[in-house]
């Protein structure tokens, strides 16, 4: 049988993998840190600020090229590598799932660094990372209703720089 130091230290070693595997940071301009999936955190925090905007944005950032709204034949068109094909499944709503799916990593980051924080003492900093964990998850069960995601395919056909088009 283990002793016990021997076995709080296998915890400890995999309890340290995971926390360094969610807090892998990669740089842009030197200091930006990006989650697991090419956003940087300071990216997603704006889009919080910014509510169904903000989504809108992360969506469009992820989806150009890949999708576009034709507003002369209201529907939405998928790139399938040769050609733009009409969405006749629901392509557009289901890619939303991409949105959701940056801020459920980023909450995974956020609740790590929390870990850290507790690990080191620190109670405003796990506090603060707290937060940004809870405010992330709140924006996935926001982002996974209906209407938000139909409002986030308005706002990302529309204007400049979005993936409207006309015709």
């Amino acid at each position: 049988m283990k002793a016990i130091d021997t076995i709080r230290a296998e915890v400890d070693a995999v309890c340290e993998a995971e926390r360094t595997q969610y807090e892998k940071r990669e740089s842009d301009n030197g200091n930006r840190e990006k989650n697991a999936l090419g956003f940087d955190l300071k990216a997603l925090q704006e889009a919080l600020a910014n509510n169904e905007r903000g989504d809108a944005h992360l969506f469009t950032e992820q989806n150009k090229g890949k999708l576009c709204f034709d507003h002369s034949a209201g529907e939405w068109l998928d790139y399938g590598g040769h050609s733009w094909d009409v969405d006749k499944t629901g392509l557009a709503l289901s890619r939303v799932d991409g949105v959701a799916e940056q801020f459920a990593r980023a909450a995974d980051t956020y609740y790590w660094r929390s870990l850290n924080a507790d690990k080191q003492g620190n109670e405003t900093k796990k506090a603060k990372e707290l937060k940004k964990y809870a405010d992330c998850l709140q924006r996935v069960r926001v982002i996974n209703t209906l209407q938000r995601r139909k409002n986030i395919l308005t706002l990302a056909s529309s204007g400049p720089d979005s993936l409207g088009t006309s015709g």
